[in-house]
């Protein structure tokens, strides 16, 4: 028997993102009387400078997830704003920004919006990227547990390889690791946008089992 999980979460709206893009202004010097080892010099060091703005800003990358049954993702940093999608406990989430109490979010399509910290926790989590995964035994087992559906979030355990062991109230196993956005131990493991919407419904909906 395989069966079927799935979590659906409340349609959005299908807004651009607003995460801040970095620019980066370079004054141009006058080159000449320059010797060719002074120049080389120049471009490398400003190789360099970017690699490093670069490499400060994934690492400074921080990652939370819910840590309640649900949770609203709301337009603005309050209760006064209207909500944009609904979500369910371990959904990650990267903080892009944050306000008093609130934080703005990114999933793992691109989205964003605000929840209110007492929400987010620390724990390692990931949710299902693909339309489909599946849940299995043991890493790279040929028993199938259960089949996830896209925005299923799950609590990391541990890995193994390219494998993820994870687990929720009820489904427990692995996933490979390219099926899944999230982080792992605050490292994060995928930043992809898909750009893909999610459904419109924004509630949970109770596991579903299917026999095959």
């Amino acid at each position: 028997m395989i069966k079927t999980k799935l979590k659906l979460t409340a349609p959005r709206n299908n807004s651009a993102s607003d995460a801040p893009s970095a620019c980066l202004h370079h004054k141009q010097e006058n080159s000449a009387g320059r010797s060719p080892n002074a120049l080389r010099a120049l471009r490398i060091s400003g190789i360099l400078g970017i690699a490093i703005l670069i490499l400060t800003t994934v690492l400074c990358a921080k990652m939370m997830s819910v840590s309640t049954s649900k949770a609203n993702v709301r337009t603005g940093p309050g209760a006064g704003y209207d909500i944009l999608w609904t979500v369910c406990k371990y959904t990650p989430f990267e903080i892009v920004d944050s306000k008093g109490k609130w934080k703005k979010v990114k999933d793992f399509s691109g989205e964003t919006g605000w929840i209110h910290s007492s929400v987010l926790s620390n724990t390692p989590s990931v949710i299902v990227k693909t339309e489909k995964a599946n849940l299995r035994e043991d890493p790279g087992s040929n028993e199938i547990l259960w089949v996830l559906q896209k925005t299923y979030p799950l609590k990391f355990i541990e890995k193994k390889e390219n494998w993820y062991h994870v687990k929720d109230d009820e489904a427990n196993g692995w996933l490979h690791k390219t099926t899944v956005w999230g982080f792992i131990e605050k490292e994060q493991i995928a930043a992809g946008n898909s750009g893909v919407a999610k459904n419109n419904t924004k509630r949970k909906k109770g596991a579903k089992a299917q026999r095959k």
